[in-house]
């Protein structure tokens, strides 16, 4: 009995090899299935072993730039902080901030609209602010202020 499924087990065995085989070797023309497969798997592991290295590459750039962008963004910050603070005890500032809360309170505007038209309606306002500057008579000034001592 023992000696029976011994040689079932080897003829099971030997099947699958020769299976094997002619799925490796295929059947005479061209590449097997198997071939194939495998091919593909081992293509998709390098596409997918290539996007690791891009993903780990952007974040390593994204890490090494980020206590600078960091530095940025908090001088931006304090640049805007101090801009806004100046700016609220300034005349024309008011002027457009009650014109806003006017098109808010009774036109029913969103505060973006409101703010774009409270712009647009105080623009002489801030066109004063922008005024030309006069030009140096003669060149002699001009180049005073670029000589190298």
């Amino acid at each position: 009995m023992v000696l029976v499924a011994g040689v079932v087990v080897v003829v099971v065995v030997a099947v699958l090899v020769a299976v094997v085989v002619v799925l490796i070797v295929g059947g005479g023309g061209g590449e097997s299935k198997l071939l194939k497969y495998v091919n593909s798997i081992s293509k998709s592991h390098t596409h997918l072993h290539h996007l690791h290295h891009q993903h780990y590459a952007e974040n390593a750039a994204f890490n090494a730039l980020l206590p600078v962008s960091r530095r940025r963004l908090r001088r931006t910050y304090l640049q805007r902080l101090k801009w806004t603070h100046h700016i609220k005890n300034e005349a024309m500032h008011r002027k457009v901030m009650t014109t806003l809360r006017r098109f808010i309170e009774e036109d029913d505007m969103v505060f973006d609209e409101a703010t774009k038209w409270a712009v647009a309606k105080r623009k002489f306002l801030l066109n004063i602010l922008m005024k030309t500057k006069l030009l140096p008579d003669d060149d002699e000034e001009e180049e005073s202020k670029f000589r190298i001592l």
